[in-house]
Order: structure tokens, then sequence, then C-alpha cells
């Protein structure tokens, strides 16, 4: 994600971006079950609303219709 995610950023500069390192914050990976990196997921007020997989993020095609879809 990290050759691609840049553009990504930049489209949804309205919000509140963050890296989050798995073995350094474990906790926070198995609150929010994240099974695989990388993950992409969308809090709204500290709620957790929408999860994007590992397996589904493997694309900037797949994380933009993921967004599209959370945002609209």
């Amino acid at each position: 994600m990290d050759l691609w995610i840049d553009p990504i950023v930049e489209q949804y500069n309205d919000y509140q971006w963050y890296t989050v390192n798995r073995d350094e914050l474990e906790d926070v990976v198995v609150e929010n079950e994240v099974m695989g990196i990388p993950s992409l997921l969308v809090f709204k007020n500290g709620d957790k609303i929408a999860h994007l997989h590992s397996a589904n993020a493997k694309s900037p095609e797949q994380v933009e219709s993921f967004l599209a879809e959370t945002f609209k």
C-alpha cells in the first residue's frame, strides 16, 4: 500500500489518516480485529464504521472503491 496510497490520501484530505504498526500496538490490532496487513479502518466519533480487510486492500482500485462507498 505504501507504493500507491499517497494520491488516495490526498484525494480524501478532508479526513485524518494514521498509520499504525501492528507489532507496536497489539492491543489496538486485537480490539479492532485486524487479521492481516494492510488493512484500512474508518472511524467516526471513535467508533469503527468500516474495515477493509487485507485480502481486499491489495490495489488502489480496491481502496478507492471502499472509500467511495464508505464516504458516500
